[in-house]
């Protein structure tokens, strides 16, 4: 099975056509969640997972908003790039087949 690579572009596409009234403080408050998930995992997998959700979420925040956080978070992201690269195509592979409800997604 092949995995989508997802561009910048294309993670602020799905965004928006997935959560088109969500704000930039609700991004944001998004980045700031996945950050602390990011600070408090605690094996390499957990890690590299959560620094692809912080780097999906900091994209949106900085490419669709506008808000220069956002690219200083992507940038700060620890790590090979490849593998965090690999880790955001597979999570927006989660993404796009979750349902979601008022920013969040739902079981």
């Amino acid at each position: 099975m092949t995995i989508k690579h997802w561009e910048r572009a294309d993670i602020v596409r799905w965004h928006k056509s997935t959560f088109p009234h969500c704000s930039a403080d609700e991004q944001l408050k998004k980045l700031a969640e996945e950050a602390k998930e990011y600070y408090l995992s605690t094996t390499p997998a957990e890690k590299l997972e959560e620094a692809a959700d912080v780097y999906i979420a900091a994209t949106v925040l900085w490419r669709r908003y506008g808000e220069p956080l956002g690219n200083e978070m992507c940038v700060y992201i620890s790590g090979r790039h490849a593998d965090i690269m690999s880790a955001v195509d597979c999570k927006m592979a989660v993404n796009t087949k979750r349902a979601w409800k008022n920013n969040r997604h739902v079981a």
